[in-house]
């Protein structure tokens, strides 16, 4: 059903009646002939859905173009384990046909404050499959930086490992064209694994461990 090279709206309509507010998240489980293992995409990341009424959530995803889907696995989830949960009218929308054309006569962005600044722009994964989107960011920026594929949970394997095959295609991307990356970002509040901040019997590590494991990445 999905097609390398195209980007999605995907929405569905969430239902559950716990009598308490409760998280729900999208994800796209993948593996390309290119990849050794199945990866999770992120689609939305727990959107609160209140009790006793229907809410629509959805987010856009993005095929990456010149590959060969060998897994593609839509999942509707939650933290909480052992909560029911119902869904209706799911709907996919393929985005990469725009309705309007950009206006890609206008000055460029980065060359009318060449003198002054860069101009740089937040990019999503999806959006470096996206031939559109890229042509846009090509015409406007000088300068990118990652969503989040550089956050914690994107680089960090364990405390002695790291996983860059994402993050190095934002830098093989940023070299083709002469752009700057500023890094986003290996220390943050949110988006860090769990383990990071405990032993390796599920306790909290003490404050000083914690700066110490900060150092170390």
């Amino acid at each position: 059903m999905l097609i390398p090279g195209k980007s999605y709206e995907i929405e569905v309509w969430v239902y559950q009646e716990t009598g308490q507010d409760q998280q729900v998240t999208l994800t796209m489980q993948r593996k390309y002939a290119s990849d050794d293992q199945s990866h999770y995409d992120t689609i939305v990341w727990q959107r609160t859905i209140p009790s006793n009424k229907w809410t629509q959530i959805g987010g856009s995803y993005t095929v990456k173009s010149g590959e060969t889907i060998k897994e593609m696995l839509f999942y509707v989830e939650s933290p909480n384990n052992t909560l029911a949960f119902y869904l209706d009218d799911f709907v996919l929308i393929d985005k990469t046909i725009p309705l309007f054309e950009p206006e890609w006569e206008i000055p460029d962005l980065y060359e009318i404050y060449g003198d002054n600044f860069k101009i740089g722009v937040a990019v999503p994964y999806k959006v470096l499959s996206n031939p559109l989107e890229m042509k846009m960011v090509e015409k406007h920026f000088n300068s990118i930086t990652a969503e989040n594929e550089m956050k914690p949970e994107s680089l960090l394997v364990d405390l002695n490992s790291y996983k860059f095959s994402v993050a190095d295609e934002y830098i093989s991307f940023a070299q083709s064209k002469n752009f700057d990356v500023r890094g986003h970002t290996l220390l943050w509040h949110n988006q860090t694994p769990d383990w990071f901040f405990k032993d390796t019997n599920g306790n909290l590590v003490s404050r000083e461990v914690l700066l110490k494991r900060m150092e170390n990445i």
